[in-house]
């Protein structure tokens, strides 16, 4: 029999890392022929064409759609949660893994089917310290894998953790077929999308997001165009806009002065052409066909193939962040044989030591108040020198710099070694270990009475969990814990709102709890029940 793996990602057919790292994987996975592969596809809705070869579960629904309204009523949607067990039920996984953030898999450890599966976690851990659910969330994994060997240590060695379910270092990677060097000349290159060839581009591939340091970056951009006015200098930030919570570029662009210096991606959506612009808004005229062409993004991306021309345009590449998981850009751009710059701090430091980056020194350690965790301002001023430096440097030696970190990445980072060191964890996980799917249909006691006159909160829930609904390893979670602490302070804050929180509270969600479970028994043990009709078009996908 093969071993069915179920991975929960972002989507395979989205240009994000966590896309890329499913649709890498996953491939390689199937290309054995030894499991049976399926995956929880989050950003993805039945709109979307199927081209992958694996059984592919749509989580999200467009705004039209019947069941919307439930699926906006909790943001864990978006990341699976209300997809995750009748995938469960349907597919049957002896293995379920996850690569992403730790809010992203929460809802996979209190699963009712939770006994039927191995968990294999490999999160990104971007800054110690971690908060202590998370400690408590991975303790509860049957394998903890790391995206770097720094968060391995970190949490083993810095935070005492009990290390018998870490595995191992699963690094993300790039297709090194795709991003590669031109084979031929930067300046022709730059000619071809109407850059002059005596430019000099420092480039910059990042999510407009509150972690990365856009505004450091054009601050700082922005003195070396007053420091050297004689260069055609210029910064491409292949960035969204506007991106939720992102930083504001155009204002950042006219407060700096370098509203002519900085390019940005811009898509048509009608004929897939790209070209890279100073702002022009967030549309503007496609340069091939004259219709609408808007600021590419992660829904709206370029391929990876056109990602890799826009690296081949840069003479230098910048990661700049308070923090990464891993950060895939500054290895995609060593590929494309381009200098990179970095910064040495963590998860960041590893990877650049690796690619033969060159380290901004760290000035400042800050404690981030939303993740309890400390990340890093680094030092603009030296960022600054080191962008004279190259600037200054001659063709030569900067080629040689490219190619160093060329070789270095073709040594250390390969999607074929990732997933080589998938097949084998998962090649040796004992899947009798679990209960079978097939298994005969698990007991609750609706009968059972719970004295809920007690003050001891945990006293209550663990006999409800013990006696009634029968889930024993729920008691390890950070979902009974945050009841139990809960009920003890008496409330639960809703935004700034304290709201009363008792007895009735939990045992209310501990009864929706015991109705899933007992709903989804039925589906695991009588696979030919009927979904509602609005669920129909859900399975009918992963059927293509």
């Amino acid at each position: 029999m093969k071993k069915r793996i179920l991975m929960c990602a972002e989507s395979s057919h989205i240009a994000s890392g966590f896309g890329n790292y499913t649709k890498n994987i996953l491939q390689r996975l199937y290309d054995t022929g030894k499991y049976e592969i399926a995956e929880l596809s989050c950003y993805r809705d039945i709109t979307v064409p199927k081209n992958e070869p694996w059984k592919v579960y749509p989580v999200a629904v467009k705004s039209n759609h019947p069941l919307y309204n439930e699926y906006a009523s909790n943001e864990a949607n978006q990341f699976g949660q209300w997809r995750f067990d009748l995938a469960l039920t349907d597919f049957k996984p002896h293995i379920v893994f996850d690569v992403r953030d730790f809010w992203n898999f929460l809802y996979q450890e209190t699963s009712p089917l939770r006994s039927f599966y191995h968990w294999v976690l490999a999160p990104t851990y971007d800054s110690a310290p971690p908060k202590i659910e998370t400690v408590n969330t991975f303790r509860n994994a049957d394998y903890l894998c790391f995206h770097t060997e720094w968060a391995k240590n970190s949490l083993v060695k810095n935070y005492h953790y009990d290390s018998s379910n870490i595995g191992l270092i699963l690094s993300d990677s790039i297709d090194h077929n795709i991003f590669k060097p031109i084979e031929y000349s930067k300046s022709h290159h730059k000619n071809k999308f109407n850059i002059s060839s005596d430019t000099f581009i420092i480039g910059s591939v990042m999510r407009n997001q509150k972690r990365k340091l856009i505004p450091d970056l054009i601050a700082t951009f922005a003195k070396l165009v007053e420091k050297h006015s004689d260069k055609k200098l210029v910064l491409y930030l292949h960035t969204s806009y506007p991106d939720g919570l992102g930083w504001d570029l155009p204002s950042l662009l006219l407060e700096h002065n370098v509203y002519n210096n900085v390019l940005l991606t811009y898509k048509c959506p009608s004929c897939e052409h790209f070209f890279p612009s100073v702002f022009r808004g967030i549309k503007t005229i496609c340069h091939k066909c004259q219709k609408s062409a808007n600021i590419a993004s992660v829904r709206h991306s370029v391929s990876e193939k056109n990602l890799a021309s826009i690296y081949n345009l840069f003479d230098i590449y910048i990661q700049y962040a308070i923090c990464e998981g891993f950060g895939i850009p500054p290895i995609e751009a060593a590929a494309c044989s381009v200098p990179v710059i970095s910064i040495d701090h963590e998860a960041m430091a590893e990877v650049g030591k690796n690619i033969g980056a060159r380290l901004v020194p760290v000035q400042k350690i800050f404690r981030e108040q939303e993740t309890n965790a400390n990340r890093c301002y680094p030092d603009n001023n030296e960022l600054l020198n080191i962008m004279i430096e190259y600037i200054n440097m001659d063709l030569s030696s900067l080629n040689s710099l490219g190619k160093l970190c060329l070789q270095k990445t073709l040594n250390h980072y390969s999607w074929d070694k990732t997933a080589k060191e998938f097949e084998n964890l998962f090649d040796s996980i004992d899947i009798t270990k679990k209960l079978d799917w097939n298994s005969s249909k698990k007991s609750v006691d609706t009968s059972y009475s719970v004295n809920t006159k007690s003050n001891n909160h945990r006293h209550i829930i663990y006999d409800i969990i013990d006696n009634v609904i029968k889930e024993p390893q729920l008691k390890n979670t950070n979902f009974i814990e945050e009841l139990i602490k809960s009920a003890n302070d008496n409330f639960i804050m809703n935004g700034q709102k304290a709201i009363p929180f008792g007895v009735e509270s939990y045992t209310r969600i501990l009864e929706t709890y015991l109705r899933s479970k007992v709903s989804l028994e039925e589906m695991r043990i009588n696979p030919t029940i009927q979904l509602s009709d609005k669920l129909t078009d859900f399975l009918e996908y992963s059927k293509k």
